[in-house]
């Protein structure tokens, strides 16, 4: 394993696990969240790095961001997926570097080469691969659109797995309304025939990963994590559950990376970061949110409020965690924080979600690092609308350079931190 990649990944069932809910092995440091919360700070971009870089997406008629869309980077690479319907669905590439347009790689539809999916995998060993899911296999290309060949599945997967060269890395979980729950990691081919698995933690007896459950009068309310374009999302449902009654549900995007020679793993809700290698798992990083611990073994009898405070998004480099952190349900008059924890002292500081990490190297608008790559460099994204917004609240700050190359109607701005 090699480098540090970062992607998200949606599990099913409403699952939550607490750090009290297994034996666990404490390796390394513990995230203080409690009292960075209770000592706000400024934050500033040079604490992540000593240059920034503003890269605008090239724009044109053919080579535009939709309104809903996921990001990936690699160190040469930006890949955007336009997550429209059925055949609107398309997969771009960029050079990180300069931001030019390079190719839609693959196509929507039933043939042959066509995926099911436009949001790819990349593949962790760094083979610039891009790997397509459809219901029944996997369609492979290269990020200038060479057709690579396609590989048929025997298992369906119930979240996007991490791929390294030809092993692929995924989690299964599940839970019952006794309590039962655990989560387990699985290595396998890229056929989907097992390599070998591990327990990482459970508790209870033991449960089926998906259990189809009927909900009566129910309402879920949808809400997008607090770190500005990360690709995670935040459900909350209520309603009757059939075996149950009365019941309030949470789920959210679970996130699954690889760093330091390991896999890394952060459900939501759970204050752990669990580390998976050769050794058997562990738990890697505590986020201590002290008084303000969400009590996860009482899902769906406790609700979330402003009494309990959560992750809901990590970036992990080599020697830092960015992670953001939201006091109260996501929409519901919460607030929300930013936060840095540094591997090398072990401090933690906080700061307010809405002034992020304050731009002290071009004294420009707030950055918030949503994925990272294996150079350690933190990206960002900024959208015309952003800026618009900001120019407004600033209109004495000095424009970058490439601000005078923005059309009205132009995709999207990376911003890199190095």
């Amino acid at each position: 394993m090699r480098g540090i990649k970062q992607c998200a990944v949606w599990l099913t069932g409403f699952l939550l696990i607490s750090c009290s809910g297994a034996n666990r092995t404490f390796d390394r440091g513990t995230i203080n969240v409690v009292d960075a919360m209770e000592n706000l700070q400024e934050l500033k971009v040079s604490q992540l790095g000593n240059k920034i870089r503003f890269i605008p997406l090239e724009t044109n008629d053919s080579v535009l961001v939709a309104n809903r869309w996921n990001l990936l980077v690699t160190d040469k690479y930006a890949i955007i997926s336009n997550m429209e319907r059925g055949n609107s669905q398309k997969c771009m590439t960029f050079d990180l570097n300069t931001g030019k347009y390079i190719t839609t790689v693959g196509h929507p539809g039933q043939d042959p080469e066509a995926y099911g999916s436009c949001v790819p995998v990349l593949d962790e060993a760094g083979s610039d691969v891009l790997y397509f899911f459809k219901p029944k296999g996997i369609v492979k290309y290269s990020m200038d659109n060479r057709f690579l060949g396609s590989i048929k599945m025997n298992r369906m997967l119930t979240s996007f797995p991490l791929i390294e060269d030809t092993v692929m890395s995924t989690v299964l979980s599940g839970s019952s309304p006794d309590g039962g729950r655990y989560i387990s990691f699985l290595r396998m081919n890229l056929e989907g025939n097992l390599i070998d698995s591990m327990a990482v933690a459970g508790s209870g007896k033991p449960v089926t990963t998906y259990t189809p459950t009927r909900y009566f009068d129910a309402s879920i309310y949808e809400s997008p994590s607090l770190m500005p374009y990360s690709g995670l999302t935040f459900h909350k449902l209520k309603g009757r559950r059939e075996d149950m009654g009365h019941v309030v549900e949470v789920k959210g995007s679970d996130q699954m990376w690889q760093a330091g020679g390991s896999v890394r793993f952060h459900q939501a809700f759970n204050d752990s970061i669990y580390g998976i290698s050769a050794e058997g798992p562990s738990v890697t990083y505590v986020f201590d949110t002290g008084k303000w611990h969400y009590p996860v073994e009482e899902t769906g009898k406790t609700e979330i409020t402003s009494n309990h405070a959560f992750v809901t998004d990590v970036t992990e480099t080599k020697d830092k965690i960015v992670f953001a952190v939201s006091k109260g349900w996501l929409g519901e008059d919460n607030k929300g924080y930013v936060g840095l924890y540094d591997k090398k002292t072990g401090t933690t500081i906080m700061g307010e979600i809405e002034k992020g990490f304050q731009d002290d190297l071009a004294g420009f608008a707030p950055f918030y690092p949503v994925r990272t790559n294996s150079k350690g460099q933190l990206i960002g994204v900024m959208t015309i609308e952003d800026i618009d917004k900001w120019l407004e609240k600033h209109p004495d700050a000095e424009r970058p350079p490439f601000f005078d190359t923005l059309a009205e109607d132009a995709n999207p701005v990376l911003v890199i931190v190095e």
